[in-house]
């Protein structure tokens, strides 16, 4: 075995950083004047039936509970955070098993569950797994804009042309046009005093009054 070479080392390059000049911003501000004043006028009142407008359209909603296969189960991973510190922001991904990234709506029901409305699907999560709902488990679309749960504890989701669809634990109901419903692009869903649903799409609003 040969000896390995040994070889004196050098003084360190030793390198000053000089200072970086620093320009100061300049900051553009502009006196604010007096907000201009609109008077307001009389609103409108239009009653249906009367000095021409319309009336509703009654449609009768023809239901089609189609069982709800078993959702795709998926063990959530730890959520990401850029910082150790605990206090900072923690996030979910698909990374940490959701189906997407892009979540457009959220509610949480009396049990704790948080549903998702992703571009990718429904997902509920329970604190421990994601359990993601699709075109497989009998939706009409994956591109949820909308869920909201109602007085009964059913979850309403609004889809991007697929209508709009009611989870009671077991079945799904879908509501498209050929059902009644006025258009396929679901918004929002509201529920009223009277437990009559509110759906608002993209070619107007139609209510569901559970007949």
């Amino acid at each position: 075995i040969i000896d390995p070479d040994t070889i004196p080392a050098g003084r360190p390059l030793k390198v000053i950083i000089s200072k970086k000049d620093e320009i100061p911003g300049k900051l553009i501000s502009q006196l604010a004047g007096n907000p201009e004043k609109l008077k307001m006028t009389n609103p409108v009142i239009k009653i249906p039936g009367e000095n021409g407008t319309g009336i509703p359209e009654i449609h009768k909603a023809k239901i089609k509970p189609v069982l709800c296969k078993a959702p795709i189960v998926v063990p959530v991973k730890d959520a990401h955070s850029k910082e150790i510190n605990p206090q900072n922001f923690s996030n979910f991904s698909k990374l940490q098993g959701l189906r997407s990234d892009q979540v457009r709506s959220m509610v949480q029901d009396s049990n704790g569950n948080l549903w998702l409305g992703t571009d990718d699907g429904l997902t509920r999560y329970d604190g421990k797994y994601f359990y993601h709902y699709t075109t497989e488990q009998g939706l009409k679309n994956n591109l949820i804009l909308w869920v909201f749960i109602d007085s009964h504890e059913n979850i309403w989701f609004g889809s991007y042309g697929g209508g709009v669809t009611m989870y009671d634990g077991r079945y799904l109901l879908n509501f498209t046009t050929e059902e009644g419903l006025v258009d396929n692009y679901v918004n929002s869903v509201y529920e009223d005093s009277s437990e009559n649903i509110w759906i608002g799409t993209i070619g107007g609003i139609s209510i569901y009054n559970g007949i």
